[in-house]
């Protein structure tokens, strides 16, 4: 008795590639915020509803996250740029967030506004587009 193996066939991925929206909307810089815009206004009502006076820094944050990325996109530097990213959004939107934090007798140091940076950079992260072929 012979026994003969043949080779599997090779499989082709026809699956387009899953880009995390921030990466999508950094690669699309003239339509980006048009697309990030529904988005960010629908999320308001419910980012007011769970912390209250805290949807307009939602709004803010995003837009400055989103403004963020397309500029590290559009000389080339939107992966591997994390920190760089993080401290650039954080010097527009620490100002801001501290006299928020501070109004409502919450933490107000670098460390706290870095993990609501992070928070809507994960959120925003969450949100799959799949890249156009």
């Amino acid at each position: 008795m012979s026994t003969s193996t043949t080779p599997a066939p090779t499989k082709v991925s026809t699956a387009k590639k899953v880009l995390t929206f921030l990466e999508h909307v950094g690669q699309d810089v003239e339509k980006g915020f048009a697309k990030a815009a529904p988005i960010v206004e629908d999320a308001l009502p419910y980012i007011s509803l769970i912390f209250p006076g805290f949807g307009p820094l939602f709004a803010s944050t995003a837009n400055e996250i989103i403004s963020t990325e397309q500029k590290f996109s559009a000389i080339g530097q939107q992966s591997g740029s994390g920190p760089a990213k993080l401290s650039s959004v954080l010097s527009v939107i620490e100002p801001v967030a501290q006299q928020l934090l501070i109004a409502a007798k919450l933490p107000s140091d670098s460390k706290t506004i870095t993990k609501w940076i992070n928070g809507v950079v994960g959120l925003l992260n969450g949100i799959p587009v799949v890249a156009a072929a």
